[in-house]
């Protein structure tokens, strides 16, 4: 796993090309300064509609991406591309080309996800941009090395000030989420975030991920939904979340996840992943689809 300030460094590329799906295509023009820190990115425009994943580094947010889009291009024939134009810096733009590399690939190699710390996906429903979705770095949402900075990246407090936007905030959790680190100092850092909500206008799914570790939670091969609720309430260091969320009067959607089984390949650095069931994603996208109904976004 790369270290925080690694993914920002600046490397003298060169190159005008990259190598896309066997055809040579043109790189975005990069800005004239590349960032080297998360809070100077510089962003566009984001659609009226927004999918934002929130949770720290290795919860599992970009696979779960991943798989959600395999389900939804599979089964819905619903197309989603990454966002060439958000940003313009480098690291962007590799980002998003390692996603659509690793996206096409029957293999999955954890190295390669843990690089793409920030995505744009458009998401195309009849020929129709439809909303986004956005994941941001683990540590805009909780950085270990400065676990009671209260503050975030100024164009995620963009976003979430933005109040033209409507946002379905996807928060991950899973078992023993951050015990080596702040768990709580985490809780009071998403009590921040919840301050800057709008109640007419965001919708919040708590998704819990890694569901099938723990199957003596599951009724007939499905989880049960109260019984994951209750390792997420009924844990005290995620109180001063979740309390912000009550005080706001937020409904919340609970959805256990899995994104299905990774084994070894020996001498490689890639897993076989072996897909969940169609049911987790399913769900997801179902609650999804629930929380954007009230501006007659499917129609």
């Amino acid at each position: 796993m790369e270290k925080n300030n690694d993914k920002w460094n600046i490397d003298n590329d060169s190159e005008n090309t990259i190598k896309n799906d066997d055809e040579l295509v043109s790189k975005p023009k990069l800005e004239k300064e590349e960032p080297t820190t998360i809070q100077e990115v510089i962003t566009g425009q984001l659609h009226e509609n927004v999918v934002v994943f929130v949770g720290p580094r290795e919860v599992g947010k970009t696979v779960t991406l991943m798989r959600l889009i395999h389900y939804l291009k599979n089964t819905r024939n619903i197309k989603i591309e990454p966002n060439q134009t958000y940003r313009k810096d480098k690291r962007y733009i590799e980002s998003i080309n390692e996603f659509k590399d690793d996206l096409h690939q029957p293999n999955f190699n954890a190295k390669r996800t843990a690089n793409m710390d920030f995505l744009v996906l458009d998401v195309f429903k009849n020929a129709k941009l439809h909303c986004q979705f956005l994941e941001a770095p683990g540590e805009a949402y909780f950085d270990l090395k400065n676990p009671h900075d209260i503050g975030f990246p100024a164009y995620l407090t963009s976003i979430f000030n933005n109040s033209k936007i409507n946002k379905v905030f996807v928060f991950f959790f899973e078992e023993g989420m951050l015990m080596n680190s702040d768990p709580m100092a985490y809780s009071s850092r998403l009590s921040r975030l919840v301050s800057m909500m709008n109640k007419k206008k965001d919708d919040v799914i708590i998704l819990y991920n890694k569901a099938d570790r723990q199957r003596n939670l599951y009724d007939r091969n499905k989880p049960n939904v109260k019984e994951f609720k209750k390792l997420v309430y009924n844990n005290p260091n995620y109180s001063d979340f979740l309390g912000s969320l009550k005080d706001l009067g937020i409904p919340v959607k609970f959805v256990p996840f899995s994104n299905g089984d990774f084994q070894d390949i020996p001498d490689s650095q890639h897993q076989r992943w072996i897909h969940s069931d169609n049911f987790y994603p399913k769900e997801l996208w179902k609650h999804i689809e629930r929380c954007f109904k009230s501006v007659n976004w499917f129609g």
